[in-house]
């Protein structure tokens, strides 16, 4: 496994939206957060890619995210 390696999973559910942070092979949760259903997750990704780089005291390693990441917003 390569601890550089970190993926944000979304699961949606009816009015709750759950992402998770975790290790690149799936087993290691390393945060959550919840967020009302109808958050767009184009104003998620920064805020986490922050609060990661905090908990893990680094900046480098692989964030793994959906279209919404490369919104122009999250780009500038």
């Amino acid at each position: 496994m390569n601890k550089s390696e970190y993926r944000w999973v979304i699961l949606v559910r009816p009015h709750t939206s759950i992402r998770i942070n975790i290790t690149a092979d799936g087993h290691v949760p390393l945060s959550y957060k919840l967020f009302d259903g109808n958050t767009p997750d184009d104003v998620t990704h920064i805020p986490n890619w922050n609060a990661l780089r905090t908990l893990l005291e680094k900046e480098d390693f692989i964030y793994v995210a959906d279209c919404k990441l490369c919104s122009h917003k999250n780009l500038v």
